[in-house]
């Protein structure tokens, strides 16, 4: 039987943050890139919160963010960072977890694609590794 795929939109902050929680319910390390910052500038107070308990859970981040937000997350427990420079400037980011892909465009109305499927989410490993691998 083939693997069946599956593409989900989710829009604002509540959508977002059924993917956000959802994270924190996997097993898995997290792999993320494109970030710039904007989880917590949009969310406030729930990116504290959302932190605390992933640092409780012990749920791992990979994380490549720009250049230009270095010195401003290195406390953050179960992440390991690392920086791409300043010109790979990016809106959008992409979260990686168990066998799913999210892409996050974050905007005043925050706006996602989980995609489910083992081959694309292999695909975007693919990509974060060659990014972790040049990134600093």
């Amino acid at each position: 039987k083939a693997q069946q795929s599956l593409a989900t939109i989710y829009y604002g902050k509540k959508g977002l943050k059924s993917i956000l929680e959802e994270i924190l319910k996997q097993k898995g390390e997290v792999l993320s890139y494109g970030a710039e910052g904007k989880f917590k500038e949009i969310f406030g107070p729930y990116w504290e919160n959302y932190n605390k308990r992933r640092e409780k859970l012990k749920v791992r981040f990979k994380v490549i963010w720009n250049e230009k937000l270095r010195g401003k997350r290195e406390d953050i427990a179960y992440l390991d960072a690392k920086y791409i420079p300043k010109e790979f400037d990016n809106p959008a980011s992409t979260i990686i977890y168990g066998n799913k892909t999210a892409i996050i465009l974050w905007e005043d109305v925050p706006f996602a694609v989980l995609i489910e499927s083992p081959k694309i989410t292999a695909s975007y490993k693919s990509t974060f590794n060659l990014l972790w691998n040049i990134a600093k």
